[in-house]
């Protein structure tokens, strides 16, 4: 980071940072009123470049979820157990034409290459075969794919610690500024409260950085649609059927996926999905050909479930 001494000599203030082009590998500076760290489970490293004995902010927590065949559920029908053998909660839902089954909650170190813990998976699978007929058995050879994840809790300083487990954290997220070195952090939270995260975040640089100048108005995440929204209604798998000639399979999920964005998906230049197409079909043993949409179509259909692999 780069420092400056704040007026009156009481300590140094935050600037801004030294940047490294990973491509190039050139090296440059840049300043900002004001520095904003979000981290994930990274959150305490970055803090740590600043103040290497700041207090810990951040425990991760190792999540894993493993995928069935479809007929381990009835199609809209799912449920979660509240209280599982050792106090954990699991789900076992019907998702993307397979069953979703999660998850765990185990500290971990955070990494950048996270992967499921075995002891995991068999957990997953005795907990999950409580909930099925006698007569079927939930063997290790059904999980079809399994991954894991790094949830960052953040720590609550006043509540009861039982050591390193993750009961006396946070799911919440939490905003914190340091007045001595003018940053603020974001850590905590999750998928689903990313915009109210950002809210919060957003609205407290306003707060506390008196050079923004004060006709700044607070965030406007509220006002700004996800994008996908425009164009998109419920009649758009069908106009993507019609437009692109894809099957409706691929249309739906496209569209759920997508949105109005759908069609800039499938106006992509796909040459080179049909020239490799026609590679195949040269090599065919006489059982019929494809054509260039129903071979992007088989590929949309294979960005499923199956490839949600740590690797």
């Amino acid at each position: 980071f780069l420092k400056e001494q704040k007026d009156g000599g009481d300590g140094e203030r935050v600037t801004g940072a030294v940047m490294r082009d990973n491509i190039t590998g050139r090296e440059f500076k840049m300043y900002a009123k004001s520095i904003l760290l979000c981290g994930g489970p990274f959150t305490d490293d970055l803090r740590r470049l600043h103040d290497q004995n700041c207090q810990e902010a951040v425990r991760g927590a190792s999540g894993i979820h493993i995928i069935l065949p479809a007929y381990y559920a009835p199609k809209g029908f799912g449920l979660v157990d509240m209280n599982t053998s050792d106090g954990r909660f699991l789900f076992f839902l019907p998702w993307q034409n397979h069953v979703l089954v999660g998850t765990t909650d185990k500290p971990c170190k955070p990494t950048m290459r996270p992967e499921p813990d075995e002891a995991e998976i068999r957990w997953l699978l005795n907990e999950a075969s409580k909930f099925l007929s006698p007569s079927l058995r939930l063997r290790r050879q059904d999980v079809m794919s399994a991954w894991s994840g790094i949830r960052p809790l953040a720590v609550d300083p006043h509540a009861s610690s039982s050591g390193s487990g993750t009961s006396s954290v946070s799911r919440d997220h939490v905003i914190s500024h340091d007045p001595k070195s003018g940053m603020i952090f974001v850590s905590g939270g999750k998928w689903t409260t990313y915009r109210e995260m950002a809210e919060d975040a957003i609205d407290k640089v306003l707060e506390v950085t008196p050079s923004i100048p004060k006709g700044v108005g607070k965030c406007r995440t509220l006002e700004v649609d996800l994008v996908g929204l425009e164009g998109y209604d419920s009649n758009l798998a069908i106009r993507l059927i019609q437009a692109y000639g894809v099957s409706e399979a691929v249309a739906n999920h496209l569209a759920v996926t997508y949105g109005g964005r759908a069609d800039d998906v499938l106006s992509l230049d796909m040459s080179s999905f049909r020239n490799a197409s026609n590679n195949n079909n040269a090599k065919s043993n006489g059982n019929g050909q494809k054509n260039g949409n129903e071979y992007v179509s088989a590929l949309f259909l294979s960005s499923g479930p199956r490839l949600l692999h740590p690797d």
